[in-house]
């Protein structure tokens, strides 16, 4: 996500009247979700009836994210937890409930010689989005193993994880990093496999769980404090709605398919490895320190310059 100054974001808070567009308690709330599995939770939260107050709405791109969080259309939302953290150390007035989604990344491929990370060494690796999630976790890894993009390894981007997997599928990729769903409709099409899980990768080089706080829900500064006991039941909401996910998979991924839009075969099929979760935000924040610290080694933009303050999380 493109990052913003300080400056302009409290200009444009100012001119779109960011301040003061919370609305009243009673007033129908929507809640905005990435098209991302993580929202899963979110929407069946919403969907359970537990909120009868809330409706869900879909945003596509990061842009149509930004602006409306400046403009103050979009006060609730689920996102990839760097998105929050970058605006809120640049001024925005964001506040982060919970982290729903704990990293679901793998390193796709055919070659039974790839079994580490390690083993991409002399290789070429297909990535999408450059800076994002994926590609900073991946090359911070490769890094602490000494391994240099462009030195050791090769990258090559592309524009989206549906074109590398259509690569890996016309055999004009030998390895690509995806998460779900990607991963397991590459499966489903072809003779590849999970060949490494980034996730425990993470947990070998870092010492820590292996776990990575990728998403989550946010909401702004007003929202917070005009809803809070919304928010509560929200994320008691999501707690609920993941246990109903692992015992409805079938159900999950028709609501999926039709609020997220996401293939509900393709869902259905990678939930076992969505590695969804509802951990209020105090108690994710070592985690989130440790992926951001490590992702600033990288790109210190991400995340905005520093790691938010205590008063970026919510207690709930």
């Amino acid at each position: 996500m493109q990052a913003i100054g300080r400056r302009r974001f409290l200009f444009l808070a100012a001119a779109f009247g960011l301040v003061g567009r919370a609305g009243a308690a009673d007033e129908p709330q929507t809640l905005h979700l990435a098209p991302a599995i993580a929202s899963i939770l979110a929407a069946r939260a919403v969907e359970s009836g537990t909120l009868p107050e809330v409706r869900v709405a879909v945003w596509r791109t990061p842009d149509v994210l930004r602006a409306g969080i400046v403009s103050g259309s979009i006060r609730v939302f689920t996102a990839p937890t760097t998105v929050p953290a970058n605006l809120y150390n640049r001024g925005a007035p964001l506040r982060l409930l919970s982290v729903t989604g704990l990293g679901n990344m793998s390193i796709v491929a055919a070659d039974p010689a790839i079994r580490s990370l390690a083993d991409l060494e002399g290789r070429t690796v297909h990535l999408f989005f450059k800076n994002d999630m994926p590609d900073l976790v991946f090359r911070y890894l490769m890094g602490r193993l000494g391994l240099e993009a462009g030195r050791h390894y090769r990258i090559e981007y592309v524009g989206s994880a549906t074109e590398a997997m259509q690569l890996m599928l016309a055999g004009r990729a030998e390895s690509a990093v995806l998460a779900e769903p990607n991963t397991s409709m590459t499966l489903a099409r072809g003779p590849f496999r999970r060949a490494v899980d980034i996730q425990q990768a993470w947990s070998e080089i870092t010492g820590g769980p292996p776990r990575i706080p990728v998403s989550g829900i946010a909401a702004t500064e007003e929202f917070a404090r005009d809803h809070r006991e919304l928010l509560r039941t929200l994320h008691a909401a999501t707690a609920e709605a993941l246990a109903w996910t692992r015992g409805h998979p079938a159900e999950a991924a028709a609501m999926a398919e039709r609020l997220l839009g996401t293939q509900a075969e393709a869902v259905e099929a990678c939930l076992a490895h969505a590695n969804m979760a509802a951990i209020g935000a105090r108690a994710a924040r070592p985690d989130l320190e440790r992926l951001w610290n490590a992702l600033a080694e990288i790109s210190p933009a991400v995340i905005g310059g520093r790691l938010p303050d205590d008063g970026f999380y919510l207690d709930v």
